[in-house]
């Protein structure tokens, strides 16, 4: 991890100076989103981080739709069912909803605005929390939230493995929840979620046709998250539903450590991402049959992939596709323009939110999931694989 201390941390450290210091008092609003990205010259996501780690030392709260505010006591919690002595909720009646994001990238931008259209509706307001993938602080927020009497909360888990007690607990008790993108295993929660087996299965099918015979997946965290796993096994079933042989060595499972906390944040750490998307570019290259192909099981992975291979001289496509999953933004801009599966984050928003609001009011939902359809986007990093090998100087037959 590097010792540069982060962006958000320099404007976590101001607010707090003036907090403490008594310039800022209690009530008082924080500049907007747009002023804090202006004055301290960062982006949108540097900014939702600050706050954050802010609303989260109880420092300031928030409320959709009117900004961010000092809280009463930044020494003690402020709650959000009316108790605050600031009066910004006074009214318990309020239909206060929450979602709980491990992060809050692009993605959690998307999956909020969905919720938030949603919620609007029966005129809720929505408070947003950041987890960071850590499940203690997940834990901490959730049952914060259940103490201060939220409506109900949407949650996108850290992992398929953490708080199985905590969750377990809200179903014994009816606490309206819905998780998404992946669920607890051992639990049959309310769940989103893209169909992640078939978008995968597509996309290696589609490498299959261009004429691919030699695969690699290549991901973090397998086992760990049922979304990622999903991913494996479409990857897995297309190539045997064409006659292909699986091959073990094929499979990358850690691209980079679980342990790393540099992991869940590869905006904002690059290089750690880097350097292993680097080795494990070289140890592909260096098989006696290297892929003609790399499945990344996100566009981020896909982006260190095919940067570390540029750099080591390897072109794509001509000598190497990559695939990615989710078609971010940045996915379309990259130095080459990435091939990718699609899966709609406002729309897992909308449904998530849909479905909380149908618990909350005590209906029966038909289903306790939603699948969420995939497709396919076509760039420039896939082609038919060339018929030579790829020059390797660590390969010695």
């Amino acid at each position: 991890m590097p010792g540069k201390k982060p962006l958000y941390q320099s404007i976590v450290d101001h607010f707090i100076q003036q907090i403490e210091g008594g310039q800022l008092v209690p009530g008082s609003k924080l500049p907007s989103e747009k002023e804090l990205m202006d004055f301290f010259g960062v982006s949108r996501i540097t900014v939702i981080k600050a706050l954050d780690e802010l609303s989260h030392s109880s420092h300031i709260y928030r409320v959709k739709g009117k900004g961010s505010f000092v809280s009463e006591n930044s020494k003690n919690d402020v709650r959000i069912d009316g108790s605050s002595a600031n009066g910004a909720l006074e009214d318990a009646s309020m239909k206060i909803f929450s979602v709980v994001l491990p992060y809050s990238e692009q993605i959690g931008y998307e999956i909020l605005r969905g919720a938030e259209k949603e919620f609007e509706k029966i005129g809720g307001y929505v408070t947003t929390h950041n987890s960071e993938y850590k499940p203690d602080r997940e834990r901490e927020i959730i049952q914060k939230l259940r103490a201060d009497k939220v409506r109900g909360i949407i949650i996108y888990p850290c992992s398929s493995e953490h708080n199985i007690d905590l969750f377990g607990d809200m179903l014994i008790d009816g606490f309206p929840f819905v998780m998404i993108d992946r669920d607890i295993k051992e639990l049959h929660t309310p769940h989103v979620y893209s169909n992640n087996f078939q978008g995968s299965y597509d996309i290696v099918s589609y490498l299959i046709g261009l004429g691919h015979r030699h695969i690699a997946f290549v991901c973090s965290r397998l086992r760990e998250v049922t979304s990622i796993f999903m991913r494996y096994r479409g990857y897995c079933m297309a190539q045997i539903d064409a006659g292909i042989t699986l091959q073990p060595e094929l499979l990358i499972s850690d691209l980079i450590s679980s342990d790393d906390p540099a992991e869940n944040n590869p905006s904002e750490y690059p290089e750690p991402h880097f350097l292993a998307a680097s080795r494990v570019i070289e140890r592909l290259m260096s098989l006696k049959q290297p892929p003609t192909a790399i499945v990344a099981d996100n566009d981020y992975s896909a982006m260190f992939l095919m940067k570390a291979a540029m750099k080591m001289g390897i072109s794509i496509p001509s000598q190497l596709s990559i695939t990615g999953f989710d078609n971010l933004p940045f996915s379309n801009h990259m130095d080459v323009p990435l091939t990718t599966v699609e899966q709609s984050f406002t729309k897992m928003g909308e449904m998530a939110a849909r479905m909380l609001i149908e618990r909350e009011g005590g209906l029966q939902t038909e289903s306790n999931e939603v699948i969420l359809k995939t497709s396919i986007v076509i760039r420039e990093s896939t082609a038919a694989p060339r018929s030579e090998k790829i020059y390797w100087p660590a390969h010695s037959e």
